[in-house]
């Protein structure tokens, strides 16, 4: 007898969650498929056929994006500052 091996809707959207929280994160597909558990080639799948997938994968790479500009500014900032500078 063979198991079903189908994945549920419920594995499908915790697999979309934790890959937008790893993409959230790392910024890179290659990085984020491989902390939750995918192909890459599911995430160009999923976003192909999921609308609702596309906004949320927007929404976690402005996170991302918005993450790592606020990394930038706040490294920028302590640099002026021990070269005895103010950062306006």
């Amino acid at each position: 007898m063979m198991a079903n091996i189908t994945p549920t809707r419920r594995d499908t959207r915790s697999k979309k969650t934790a890959f937008l929280e790893a993409l959230s994160v790392h910024g890179t597909v290659m990085h984020a498929a491989r902390v939750g558990g995918i192909h890459r080639d599911t995430h160009y799948y999923w976003l192909q056929k999921d609308p609702t997938y596309r906004d949320r994968m927007k929404q976690a790479i402005a996170a991302y994006c918005a993450a790592y500009l606020e990394c930038i500014r706040r490294r920028t900032q302590e640099t002026m500052d021990s070269r005895g500078r103010r950062w306006r």
